[in-house]
């Protein structure tokens, strides 16, 4: 097996077609495996009764500098084969896998009795954090924060890929890069926009990327140009995509049914919201929900029974109802604000907290109706591309800070997006109980929520 020369151009083909040579993003630059090694299986005993050391073997196969880095196992069965400095690992395995002349001591030709397996050593990495302009700002996310929700060793399991969950706000802008490719499509409806029909039969017009319950149309556009664009924020905060760019989303994997409830400047009622649930519906029926996302509040305690009956229709469906707790500083067990105060089962109640220990901003808690805190302060969300926000000490459009149990919810729905994926969408109860009884215990949640945690997103996938 000495004649490489006439292999070399051959190789040099194969290798412009190895499966999987191709790679994007920061991975580009880091190797797939060593290029100077080989794993290499024996068969054991042919191996030593053909007359062959693992050394002799490799010396014999690959050239007289070739060596066994290491042994792997007590009976020589599994090497680690250090090649020569001109000889790559892929020409090794191809003249290995292509000619199978080896000659022993005595002149017998062992061919490739003595082996079963050669293959690259293989470079493994730790899960490298998302490099989108912002994450290095996205405190609840980034581990050097000292104080994320573990959403990077979560992603170790599941980025969310399977899962679906609405979001029922003021709807999303129109020119998001980040959200477009998340969101839950209608075919049918898309290839005959704006035509006034239901062409799927879901019994909602024109709903080719969500529906606006404010103007019952087929359009769930955040046309707020001087404003936040609130469902554009809370979204983000969701599943914005991974895509080394602004921000990334706690479920980047999930995809989003967006329905518009709230008008522009961010207020809607009880029908807009139930109008919304009823889509959610329906669209459950042939895409799987698992949950809803409701960052908005009554003032005071204003309450809807119908809305409460809606929200309750959701829990016969299976889909969990997160909603924020509201920013009166408030203990709603006394003052209660609603949708956070209803005393239905399906709903996950959230309040906030910030960076600093203790730290709650303007959240209301009550250790009957609010179920747990999440990340809510100084919170980086999606955001047209006109609004701008600094990242890394630089200004970037198409992201906005925002503080507020808004923000603190959609932590909650993304985090019950990736239970969702890595349980086969277990229906409300499941993500609820893990959400609330896997989270970290926090000395605020434990003087004001039910459950005395604060959100965990590795604790909710891994608890039992």
């Amino acid at each position: 097996m000495r004649a490489r020369d006439w292999l070399c151009a051959v190789v040099a083909v194969a290798l412009l077609v190895t499966p999987g040579a191709e790679r994007a993003g920061a991975d580009a630059d880091r190797p797939a495996y060593r290029k100077d090694e080989l794993l290499v299986r024996f068969k054991q005993p042919r191996l030593a009764r053909a007359g062959f050391t693992p050394e002799a073997w490799a010396t014999e196969v690959f050239g007289a500098d070739a060596t066994i880095a290491r042994r792997l196992d007590d009976s020589d069965s599994l090497v680690v084969v250090k090649l020569p400095i001109n000889l790559t690992a892929d020409t090794a395995l191809f003249e290995l896998r292509t000619s199978r002349s080896v000659t022993n001591l005595l002149g017998e030709d062992v061919g490739a009795n003595v082996w079963s397996r050669a293959e690259r050593n293989v470079l493994f990495y730790k899960v490298s954090l998302p490099d989108d302009t912002c994450f290095a700002d996205q405190w609840p996310l980034n581990p050097d924060s000292g104080v994320d929700i573990h959403a990077v060793t979560a992603w170790d399991r599941t980025k969310g890929e399977g899962a679906t969950v609405a979001i029922i706000d003021t709807g999303i802008a129109s020119v998001q890069p980040e959200l477009y490719p998340q969101l839950v499509t209608h075919p049918l409806e898309c290839a005959h926009p704006d035509d006034g029909a239901d062409s799927d039969g879901n019994g909602f017009k024109d709903d080719c990327h969500g529906f606006n319950a404010m103007a019952n149309v087929g359009d769930p556009i955040d046309k707020s140009d001087d404003n936040i664009a609130h469902g554009t924020h809370v979204a983000g905060i969701v599943a914005a995509a991974q895509d080394h760019a602004g921000i990334v989303g706690v479920s980047p994997g999930a995809k989003l049914v967006i329905c518009k409830a709230l008008d522009d400047a961010g207020s809607g009622s009880a029908a807009e919201i139930i109008t919304c649930l009823n889509y959610v519906r329906a669209v459950n029926k042939s895409v799987r929900i698992a949950a809803t996302n409701n960052s908005y509040a009554s003032v005071g305690d204003y309450r809807s029974t119908e809305l409460e009956a809606a929200i309750a229709q959701q829990a016969a469906d299976g889909i969990l109802f997160v909603t924020a707790s509201g920013n009166n500083g408030w203990d709603i067990d006394q003052q209660p604000v609603y949708p956070a105060a209803y005393d239905l089962d399906n709903i996950v109640t959230v309040g906030s907290f910030g960076v600093l220990r203790g730290d709650s901003g303007s959240s209301n808690l009550g250790v009957k109706r609010v179920d747990l805190v999440a990340p809510g302060l100084r919170i980086l969300g999606s955001q047209p591309p006109w609004a701008t926000a600094l990242c890394g000490g630089k200004e970037v459009g198409g992201v906005k800070l925002i503080s507020g149990t808004s923000m603190a919810a959609p932590h909650v729905t993304g985090v019950a997006a990736l239970i969702a994926a890595a349980y086969g969408n277990p229906g409300w109860q499941e993500i609820k109980r893990r959400l609330v009884t896997c989270g970290l215990p926090d000395g605020l949640a434990q003087k004001k929520t039910v459950s005395g945690l604060k959100l965990d997103a590795a604790a909710a996938l891994d608890c039992p």
